[in-house]
């Protein structure tokens, strides 16, 4: 996509003797907004190794390196790895097939696939590891942090157990009194999150963390998943509330955040990353099945145009998103990287009374980063005291202050502008207009 130059036309600003032209102002400079991208906005691509029959994407790091399976012209299952533009395909020597879950910062990745039993393995710069608790029949691994520390599960017997692999050392996870339980995702700290089945055979979430267990379940629920924990210990998944609905949630430090936007049937969250975004997938007013993301305020729907339907499992710190979908008969994959929006509050600043120095905030309000390029100041009296804006880049959601001073002469104050200009593909550049109001006596 070309960025276009669009600049807001200055308001003229002059003293004044009342506040018509303060008002007037205000009016043309919100007439005059431009229509923008709404922050659902994304621009997406394929996923689907060469040849290969059919792909899924599983997970993201923070590099947008992808880890996904698929089945390739022989419709055998194989893991791979994606990095811009290119492909790896992931088996370790001599299994019949593999599935690629997790991947950490450093570009290491976790299964499983099947040998003469269904293991898991890493898969670290060529060499694998296999994955396979001491008398187990068989595991799966899922997610990896960026110690090398393995989440999944297995069994030794008729019931599945989560796992723990960590220095090549294996710790069992299964919360008091269960039958079972699944772990699905470790964070930086070494926290676990997943599900099970309790004494009662009810399915709850779970973390672990150093020995101990925490039940997940909102409260009134019948049921509850926990499939992902970020390094602050949120965890995101989803279940049945009382009144049979399906929804997503957030859980941290005991309270409770519930997701189904208006007019979804359900939701089922996935995957959250380090600043809260939750992704996952559900059904909107009656239609198949979607991806969402959802940033702590409101819900976007993930389609790639074309597409019959889509969900997406993992969102990086980024906000990039990963998944899979279907706009024929096989799967592919799909990653979303979002577009930067920015936002300049307050576009026109008054100096008036004391003169005292006016602030104004920049924030990203897109789905991807928000480049700042270098902020022009304006000419003699006004100028920049302080500003953190100039060549920084913004996470979605993220701010940053520019604080604009004046100091007044025996000259006539005309109005002058500051320009903000950044990446974002449809308003290059933002004007900030600053003029001086003196009352009159």
């Amino acid at each position: 996509m070309i960025a276009r130059v669009n600049r807001r036309p200055a308001v003229a600003l002059f003293k004044s003797d009342s506040l018509t032209s303060l008002i007037l102002a205000v009016t043309i400079i919100s007439i005059i907004t431009l229509p923008r991208l709404s922050w659902s906005s994304y621009i997406y691509s394929e996923i689907l190794p060469p040849g290969w029959a059919e792909a899924e994407a599983h997970d993201i790091n923070n590099d947008g390196i992808v880890a996904g399976s698929g089945k390739d012209s022989s419709r055998t299952s194989k893991g791979f790895i994606y990095r811009s533009g290119t492909y790896k395909t992931i088996i370790p020597p001599g299994w019949e097939e593999s599935y690629a879950h997790g991947i950490n910062d450093s570009g290491t990745v976790v299964g499983h696939g099947l040998d003469h039993d269904y293991k898991g393995f890493i898969y670290d710069d060529g060499t694998y590891t296999e994955i396979l608790p001491p008398e187990w029949r068989e595991a799966y691994a899922y997610s990896i942090n960026n110690s090398g520390a393995v989440a999944g599960y297995g069994r030794k017997t008729k019931f599945y157990n989560g796992f723990l692999y960590r220095g090549g050392k294996y710790t069992e996870i299964l919360p008091p009194g269960w039958r079972e339980a699944y772990a699905y995702s470790i964070n930086n700290s070494g926290e676990v999150a997943g599900y099970g089945h309790d004494e009662n055979n009810k399915v709850r979430g779970f973390i672990y963390s150093n020995g101990k267990y925490t039940t997940v379940l909102p409260p009134g629920w019948v049921e509850a998943r926990a499939l992902d924990i970020n390094d602050s210990g949120a965890v995101a998944g989803f279940g049945i509330d009382s009144g049979n609905n399906s929804k997503s949630f957030i859980y941290k430090k005991g309270g409770y955040t519930e997701i189904l936007p208006p007019g979804w049937q359900s939701a089922e969250a996935y995957g959250i990353n380090n600043r809260g975004v939750v992704t996952g997938r559900g059904s909107y007013k009656g239609g198949g099945m979607i991806g969402f993301i959802y940033d702590g305020v409101s819900t976007s729907i993930l389609l790639s145009s074309g597409w019959q339907w889509a969900q997406a499992y993992a969102v990086n710190d980024l906000g990039e998103v990963i998944g899979f979908g279907s706009y024929g008969s096989d799967n592919r994959g799909f990653i979303a990287k979002g577009i930067p929006k920015i936002t300049v509050n307050p576009l026109v600043i008054f100096f008036s009374g004391k003169l005292e120095d006016q602030s104004v905030t920049v924030k990203n309000e897109g789905s991807g980063e928000l480049v700042i390029g270098k902020i022009t100041p304006p000419p003699s009296p006004f100028s920049i005291k302080i500003e953190n804006c100039s060549g920084r880049t913004l996470a979605p959601l993220e701010t940053c202050t520019i604080k604009y001073g004046v100091t007044l002469g025996p000259e006539k104050i005309a109005p002058s502008t500051s320009d903000v200009p950044s990446n974002d593909p449809i308003q290059s550049i933002v004007t900030v207009t600053l003029g001086v109001f003196i009352e009159s006596k």
